[in-house]
C-alpha cells in the first residue's frame, strides 16, 4: 500500500516521498511524518547531494532504501513531483538549453529584513573581508564593504539568489550555465522564479563579448542583479 507525504523535503525539490508499508497481515495506511534526521539520512544513504537535472527526471532511475519507523519497515523510493516542478514558458525557444541544478542558499529571510535599508548595504555571504583581501590594511573592513556596496540589495531584495537551487527557479538560455558565450557573441538567458502558488515572472540576462568588449546586464546565474562593462583586455573568447 502506497501512499505519498503531502511536502517534499527541501533539499531534493524535485521530489516527494513514496512510502511502501512492509507490515505482516493487512496494515491500515496511516499518515507518516518522516522528521529532519530521518530525510537527511536517507539522502545520505542514497548518496544524494542534490537534485538531477529536470530533463534527466523521467529517464533516471533513482535507488531505493528501507526505514524503520515505530515498528515498521517502510521502503524509501524518490519519484519526480510533476505537481510542483516549474512549466517551461511557451516563450523559451526550444533550442535554449535548461541551466544545471545549482545548490540554494540557505537563508530565511523576512520581508522585513527586506524592506530594511541596514540589510541592502550588508554581506549576507561574506560579512568579514576573507584573507587574502588586503591582509596587511588597518582599514580593510570598511573597505571591503565599498569594494561590494548593496550585496544584500542585489543578491536577495531585488536579486533572486534566495530562489536559485529551490524548486521555485529555474534558468533557460543559450549558454544559461556561463556568463559569457564561449567564442563570443551575446548570450540571453531567463530565469523561471515562481510567484505565489502558480504563478512566475521571468527575469532577464543579456552578455555581449568580443575581443574588445565584456559587457553584461540583468540577472545573473547566481541570481544577483549586476551590470558590467569593460575592456577586453586579454582579447581572448573562451572566458
Amino acid at each position: 500500500m502506497k501512499k505519498s507525504l503531502s511536502s517534499s523535503p527541501s533539499f531534493l525539490g524535485l521530489f516527494s516521498l513514496v512510502l511502501a508499508v512492509g507490515a505482516s497481515g493487512a496494515a491500515r495506511a496511516q499518515a507518516l511524518t518522516l522528521d529532519a534526521a530521518m530525510v537527511t539520512r536517507a539522502a545520505a544513504e542514497m548518496n544524494i547531494d542534490e537534485a538531477p537535472l529536470s530533463e534527466d527526471l523521467n529517464a533516471q532511475a533513482l535507488p531505493a532504501m528501507s526505514l524503520e519507523k515505530d515498528g515498521k519497515i517502510y521502503e524509501v523510493v524518490f519519484v519526480p513531483n510533476e505537481q510542483t516542478e516549474l512549466p517551461r514558458p511557451k516563450i523559451i525557444p526550444k533550442h535554449w538549453q535548461v541551466g544545471k541544478w545549482r545548490t540554494a542558499k540557505q537563508h530565511n529571510f523576512t520581508w522585513l529584513d527586506k524592506i530594511n535599508p541596514r540589510f541592502w548595504l550588508g554581506n549576507e555571504e561574506d560579512p568579514e573581508p576573507p584573507s587574502w583581501y588586503r591582509p596587511q590594511d588597518a582599514q580593510r573592513r570598511t573597505k571591503w564593504y565599498f569594494r561590494n556596496p548593496g550585496h544584500n540589495f542585489t543578491f536577495y531584495v531585488i536579486g533572486v539568489s534566495d530562489k536559485v537551487g529551490t524548486n521555485d527557479h529555474r534558468s533557460y538560455g543559450i549558454a544559461p550555465d556561463d556568463v559569457f558565450k564561449e567564442g563570443g557573441g551575446w548570450n540571453v538567458i531567463l530565469h523561471q522564479v515562481r510567484v505565489g502558488k502558480r504563478g512566475y515572472v521571468l527575469l532577464p540576462f543579456a552578455s555581449y563579448l568580443d575581443r574588445n568588449m565584456k559587457f553584461y546586464f540583468g540577472w545573473r546565474q547566481s541570481g544577483n542583479f549586476g551590470i558590467k562593462l569593460t575592456r577586453n583586455k586579454e582579447r581572448r573568447l573562451d572566458l
